[in-house]
């Protein structure tokens, strides 16, 4: 089998019960990040629609339906962009837990800085890293063949990093609340100036 096990990791601890507690306390540090970043982003969406929905519309008024826009473009972008999660493999035969991490750069560097994580990347069709003995590799391969049959998500357990709905949503909500009234009283303004300049263009 072809193995390429590029964000292989293993746990510190082998109690689950405190891997538990662990990853809940990276989940709020990543998902602090990440509505960080996702913030910056928000006034472009929301804009973009409410002037998509001005120009289709003539107005503004209906906020409930411009609101489930929004969510849906939010929603649709989180599923296309983003799928923050860690795959677990508890490993009978050497009491270990293992990991498999599909998450943002950011969120990335914060997983690997934790005490509590370990390296444990394996790739059959290359030597193995200067600091690991062939004998090293040899096991990890092993491992990581014992962890999984066909594919990486067969087995184990997925531990969630962020949650569309707890997380996004409610920050969504908040957002919306503080900038619908601001961008429903400068868009009209925006556009009207944008078509006054785009008719003496138009006239050069």
């Amino acid at each position: 089998m072809s193995t390429k096990i590029y964000n292989g990791i293993k746990f510190t601890t082998s109690d689950i019960h405190e891997l538990y507690e662990l990853l809940n306390d990276f989940k709020k540090e990543s998902t602090k990040l990440l509505l960080k970043q996702f913030n910056k982003l928000y006034p472009f969406y929301l804009k973009d629609i409410m002037i998509s929905y001005y120009r289709e519309n003539g107005n503004m008024d209906n906020k409930w339906n411009i609101i489930d826009i929004f969510k849906r473009s939010i929603n649709n972008y989180f599923i296309a962009n983003l799928k923050n999660e860690i795959q677990i493999y508890p490993h009978k035969k050497t009491n270990s837990i293992y990991g498999y991490f599909i998450l943002d750069n950011e969120s990335e560097k914060l997983l690997l800085n934790k005490d509590w994580v370990l390296d444990f990347h394996y790739q059959n069709q290359t030597d193995p890293p200067e600091d690991i003995s062939y004998e090293e590799f040899d096991k990890r391969k092993y491992i990581w063949d014992d962890n999984f049959k066909y594919s990486i998500f067969d087995s184990g357990f997925t531990f969630k990093i962020i949650d569309i709905v707890e997380d996004i949503y409610f920050l969504t909500d908040e957002f919306f609340i503080n900038n619908f009234n601001k961008f429903k009283e400068i868009i009209p303004r925006e556009l009207k100036i944008k078509n006054i300049l785009n008719d003496k263009n138009d006239k050069k």
